[in-house]
């Protein structure tokens, strides 16, 4: 009788802990979503991209690294940089070539290269 009721007490114990296990991971995922609800485009006005030029077309730009790609338009007010040079243009830009650039997020959703550095004989480690 005593092993029954043990048996019955651990039971419970196990079943407690596994409910508290789940209810903080709930907990911890909801936290999470709500940093990203919180993260909209009103607090994030800019970003980075970083990769190998694989397309362009009028002043819009694709970018592809690791699989991915994103296409977004130069600004006609963008700055560009070839390398270590300053006073280069967006002509400069050639597909193939690694660039850096800052995006600005636009209201709208759309984003906008404000900031292009360009390095023309890096290899890409894409």
């Amino acid at each position: 009788m005593n092993k029954f009721i043990l048996l019955i007490i651990l039971t419970i114990v196990v079943l407690f802990s596994f409910a508290l296990g789940v209810f903080y991971e709930v907990k911890k995922t909801e936290k999470a979503t709500e940093a990203l609800k919180n993260l909209s485009l009103k607090s994030l006005v800019t970003t980075n991209v970083y990769g190998k030029v694989s397309d362009i077309s009028a002043r819009n730009i694709t970018i592809s690294n690791k699989g991915s790609n994103i296409t977004f338009q130069v600004a006609q007010n963008a700055t560009f940089n070839f390398q270590d040079t300053t006073g280069s243009k967006f002509e400069d830009i050639k597909e193939g070539d690694v660039v850096s650039v800052i995006l600005n997020i636009l209201t709208d959703g759309s984003t906008e290269g404000t900031s292009v550095v360009i390095f023309s004989n890096m290899p890409a480690p894409f």
